[in-house]
């Protein structure tokens, strides 16, 4: 299934857990995980899809919350 940041977005606001392999750029990945985190979720990225600096951020916003998987 392609989903597109808007939707992405909404299932975060839902409650959703998320897995990000593709297709959402590092900017609108930082906001899901933002979303989940005041959701309580968990969010799992695929490092193919940020840069090294984007994935520190991240992984200082998230914390707990985000798994990166290394591809």
């Amino acid at each position: 299934m392609s989903v597109g940041a808007q939707t992405a977005k909404e299932l975060a606001m839902l409650g959703a857990n998320l897995e990000i392999k593709e297709g959402l750029g590092a900017e609108t990945i930082k906001e899901l995980v933002m979303i989940c985190k005041t959701k309580g979720t968990k969010i799992a990225i695929h490092t193919s899809c940020v840069g090294a600096n984007s994935a520190k951020q991240i992984a200082m916003m998230g914390q707990d919350i985000v798994t990166f998987i290394i591809d």
